[in-house]
């Protein structure tokens, strides 16, 4: 049985239950984010990808994500290019990048989290947890690696 994904930015908020963001923010970031997830060379890092981690996150995890997670999973893989390394650094930048431009919209997001969700992102580098937020991003982040045998072939042949 295959997992049903959110059909909307809608649904992704009500899934995730992030009354911390205001719906305006989340439409700004998806669409800018599905610009990113949705070019030509994204074959595996693409916004399917994301959607699952989301559902993953609202359907799997025991608790309710943070914020700096949901940030982390949204813009883990914001740049991606394949073979070449500096990817989650530079995903990072692009996470700040938009926070950033998002007060001029008057939402301000505390330090504390940006750092969090960059540390997040960048342990997916090596997978190796540095804080307790990382370790459900990182199983999120490999959830694909636990399918069925052809379903990990057909994955594997994207990578």
């Amino acid at each position: 049985m295959q997992t049903p994904r959110p059909k909307s930015i809608v649904q992704c908020e009500r899934i995730m239950c992030i009354n911390d963001v205001p719906p305006e923010h989340v439409t700004r970031m998806f669409a800018w984010l599905k610009h990113l997830y949705q070019a030509p060379s994204r074959i595996y890092h693409n916004w399917e990808y994301i959607e699952e981690m989301l559902l993953a996150a609202a359907h799997r995890v025991p608790a309710k994500i943070n914020l700096a997670q949901y940030y982390a999973i949204l813009f883990h893989d914001a740049v991606y290019e394949p073979g070449i390394k500096g990817s989650e650094a530079a995903s990072v930048k692009c996470l700040r990048l938009f926070l950033k431009s998002e007060r001029e919209h008057g939402l301000w997001v505390s330090p504390q989290i940006i750092l969090r969700a960059s540390r997040i992102i960048m342990d997916t580098i090596n997978h190796q947890p540095t804080g307790t937020d990382s370790s459900v991003m990182l199983d999120l982040s490999l959830m694909r690696l636990a399918v069925d045998y052809d379903a990990f072939l057909s994955y594997a042949n994207m990578v």
